[in-house]
């Protein structure tokens, strides 16, 4: 067994490197450094490092021949091996004074596991955060289903393994940064979406009492850039000869984004009773789907209907036109995009062979595409903006522009069609 480095600041602040240098792998399993290099070691100071290359301090002491293992703290910038030094030799004159701080730590959590003190387990407090009223929500009350959905999803795949079963006050702005700085270094977006959620709650816990300060206070999220990508008639007709080859029910998907203006979900948790065709050929998106909690109807057009009826059906109860599992509604969009970006460079190639690439872009994109083509095609952005479902809470201004958004969709919709029909496809005027 190869001898493992003692701890510096140096080494702590990238143990991976070290753990390299002694012929040990830091990513073959859990590592325990010791702090015995110099004067200053505290003895029984050690940090862990997971192969994860999450870093925490522990100390470790025995009393009355039993040993004992006391977290301190994740390694931070606030948290380097000078100050986990520091807190460790204040914990151990603690011990010294007749004091056990994990034991003490230990039966606080059985304590509050147990219902006696169930307001300080993190656990307990966001399920009663869950059940609160969300007066930040577009409801004023509560969330929508697909936000109630992403934020369990998130604590049941992140938050509860990760501090479950700790208290609310062990949980610092050390804990929170560890949490977020792996996953804002590749995903900076989802990052800041993850500290809206915890920040709400811990902000939620202030004001309940339960806690004193957030541990996001100070905390700054990366700032969203505005898009800007728009997909080219080249890469629109690709993209909607692409949709033919793609499995079921993504093609369908795709094409009554670009035509409805939608987003990804409204599209594919649309049920049967959303879908009128009688005189009035609309779909109604209920307010509690919409974003912004306000209903939105879509006129539809020849070639949104074409595309509805030629769907396959999947008999379910709730009346889901996109489902593969009758159960739930189709969620699959990571994949499936994967794969209609291959089949649409495909398309592209039988097009030109000389094409080795289309530049990246997403679903939303697509709404973006044609909001920025209904507009070129002479509609006003007050029309473009109900296509959209932007819609202001305004006291006085309530037209609804019914009838311009029936015209802005059926002279979209021609356009697309124009579009896709080939590169030398006449012109609307022509």
């Amino acid at each position: 067994m190869r001898k493992l480095p003692a701890l510096t600041e140096k080494i702590a602040a990238d143990p991976a490197k070290a753990l390299l240098a002694a012929g040990i792998d830091p990513e073959a399993g859990r590592v325990e450094l010791r702090d015995s290099d110099g004067r200053s070691a505290v003895r029984g100071l050690g940090m862990v490092v997971q192969p994860s290359g999450h870093r925490t301090w522990v100390l470790r002491y025995e009393i009355a021949g039993k040993p004992y293992k006391l977290t301190l703290g994740p390694y931070s910038e606030a948290m380097k091996l000078a100050a986990a030094r520091e807190i460790a030799g204040r914990r151990k004159l603690e011990i010294a004074g007749g004091s056990n701080p994990a034991a003490e730590k230990t039966e606080a959590r059985r304590k509050a596991a147990a219902g006696i003190d169930p307001d300080a387990l993190f656990s307990t407090a966001w399920g009663d955060w869950e059940k609160a009223p969300k007066p930040k929500s577009r409801s004023k009350k509560d969330w929508r289903a697909s936000t109630a959905d992403r934020v369990a999803k998130l604590y049941t795949n992140e938050l509860e393994p990760r501090w479950g079963k700790r208290r609310l006050s062990e949980i610092a702005k050390g804990d929170v940064q560890a949490y977020l700085n792996p996953i804002a270094k590749k995903h900076p977006h989802g990052a800041a979406r993850r500290l809206r959620v915890i920040g709400s709650f811990f902000a939620w816990c202030v004001s309940q009492g339960r806690i004193d300060k957030s541990p996001c206070d100070g905390i700054e999220a990366v700032k969203p850039t505005k898009g800007k990508r728009k997909l080219t008639d080249a890469e629109l007709r690709w993209l909607w000869k692409a949709c033919d080859k793609v499995p079921f029910p993504f093609g369908y998907i795709v094409r009554l984004l670009i035509l409805t203006l939608a987003r990804r979900n409204e599209i594919a948790r649309m049920v049967d009773r959303e879908v009128h065709l009688g005189n009035r050929r609309t779909w109604i998106l209920p307010a509690a789907r919409a974003k912004n909690n306000h209903e939105h109807e879509v006129f539809l057009t020849d070639p949104m209907l074409a595309i509805i009826k030629a769907v396959p059906r999947v008999k379910n109860k709730a009346g889901y036109l996109f489902t593969t599992n009758g159960k739930t509604p189709f969620s699959g969009f990571s994949k499936a995009k994967r794969h209609l970006d291959a089949l649409m460079l495909e398309v592209a190639q039988e097009e030109d062979p000389e094409i080795t690439s289309i530049p990246n872009w997403t679903l939303h994109d697509l709404r973006r595409t044609s909001a920025t083509r209904m507009q070129r095609l002479g509609f006003e952005k007050e029309i473009v903006d109900c296509c959209l479902n932007h819609i202001d809470d305004d006291e006085y201004l309530q037209h609804d522009y019914a009838d311009s958004m029936v015209k802005a969709f059926d002279a979209w919709s021609s356009e697309v069609l124009r579009i896709v029909s080939g590169p030398d496809a006449p012109t609307a005027a022509g």
